[in-house]
């Protein structure tokens, strides 16, 4: 999975599309040294997500 595009928001969080989800970006968050799923604003028109993916 490769990343189309990112963008800065606000406290460090970062939004990205990625390339089998364009129509979902998913925001991360930073814990640490690490980031975190926060949230993904997921769209009808992106294939259901599956454990390879």
């Amino acid at each position: 999975m490769d990343i189309l595009k990112h963008s800065y928001r606000k406290k460090g969080q970062i939004e990205f599309w990625f390339d089998e989800f364009p129509h979902s970006p998913a925001v991360l968050t930073p814990i640490r040294h690490y980031y975190f799923v926060r949230y993904v604003k997921w769209s009808e028109h992106d294939p259901p997500v599956t454990r390879k993916d």
